[in-house]
């Protein structure tokens, strides 16, 4: 039996990359073939968000804050000897510049999962000190789109050992069929951080929904813009149309209940909701940038914008809104690719480098 560990920085919190580590590693717990373990450097929540097996040991390093990085390389290290790891998942590459130390001369193999976006120069200052590690140290590095793939090659060398492989991040729900719902509302899911855009979003908002009270926007997630963000939305009275909620666990039934999906991010890795968007039917609006553009197929399923034209956005959703019949044919053409993104295919692909 194989032991691999999966590495996340905090398991209990409830964005995108928590999510595929459950998914991925649930999924692989099918397989009699791995034992599955998750280490997590700390803990911000009494227990993870997202569901895991009974089979999937969970450990923490801290509760809280390190007083060190040198003291957490020590405590990982410690773990991963005790449970005789044979593969270490970092579960972001920046994990790497506390993975590579900790993993050195143990003879435990390191798979370095990219989940910032190649271009995103604003989620993690050491990130290319990480990608460069990586690519000399790790033994495969994962990226989630074909582009970033693309750019890791033209921008590092690789040693010999380190191999690269590109795998989408996966989709357990494929079979939705219900079409276009009759709610004027539109969606969008994601943290409140500076990178998601939500500046260009109020913006947007503002503009479309003032003349269209029949209209509403829901936006879930939490993060360290969220109270700013609802002061511009009082500000503008606009909270009876603009909903702010906390990331929840029911999610499915707000993409279930909405007409319109909208990204507003400046970089993305891979946009898990997005992904989930379309699974449930829902036309996609969102810039033109890396990670995007292998969802979202212009005029097609949804429109894509010029990079961060608030004008553009507008004038795009105010088309949807306006023009049934448009969502409903991105609608029909919502689902025509998400097979790709199923499960079974994906984890075809993690077991191939396992």
């Amino acid at each position: 039996m194989k032991r691999i560990c999966f590495l996340y920085t905090d398991i209990t919190t409830t964005g995108g990359i928590e999510k595929c580590i459950s998914v991925i590693s649930n999924k692989l717990t099918e397989d009699e073939r791995y034992d599955i373990s998750v280490i997590s450097l700390k803990k911000t929540a009494s227990e993870p968000f997202f569901y895991f097996n009974e089979k999937i040991n969970i450990e923490y390093i801290n509760k809280k804050k390190a007083k060190s990085r040198i003291e957490t390389i020590k405590k990982l290290r410690e773990k991963l000897k005790d449970k005789k790891i044979d593969v270490l998942v970092t579960a972001n590459v920046a994990l790497d510049i506390v993975a590579i130390p900790a993993i050195f001369n143990t003879g435990i193999k390191l798979i370095s999962w990219e989940h910032f976006g190649f271009d995103d120069s604003m989620s993690n200052k050491r990130i290319d000190l990480a990608r460069k590690l990586a690519t000399k140290f790790s033994d495969y590095i994962v990226t989630l789109t074909q582009y970033d793939m693309k750019k890791y090659k033209e921008k590092y060398h690789f040693f010999k050992k380190v191999k690269i492989e590109q795998i989408y991040n996966p989709i357990d729900n494929v079979n939705y069929r219900h079409l276009i719902k009759e709610t004027k509302t539109i969606l969008t899911i994601g943290h409140f951080l500076p990178v998601k855009g939500y500046d260009i979003l109020i913006n947007v908002a503002k503009n479309i929904l003032a003349n269209r009270k029949d209209w509403k926007w829901i936006i879930i997630g939490d993060g360290e813009e969220k109270q700013k963000f609802i002061e511009e939305i009082e500000n503008n009275g606009l909270q009876e149309q603009i909903i702010v909620k906390s990331k929840i666990k029911n999610v499915g039934e707000y993409y279930k209940n909405s007409e319109i999906y909208v990204n507003t991010s400046r970089s993305e890795g891979f946009p898990l909701t997005v992904l989930e968007a379309k699974s449930y039917n829902l036309p996609v609006v969102a810039f033109e940038i890396p990670g995007l553009v292998e969802l979202v197929e212009d005029k097609i399923n949804g429109l894509l914008i010029q990079p961060y034209s608030e004008a553009e956005m507008q004038k795009a959703l105010i088309e949807l809104m306006e023009n049934r019949d448009k969502r409903l044919q991105y609608s029909k053409n919502a689902q025509k690719d998400v097979q790709r993104f199923n499960i079974e295919n994906i984890i075809k692909k993690w077991k191939k480098i396992l």
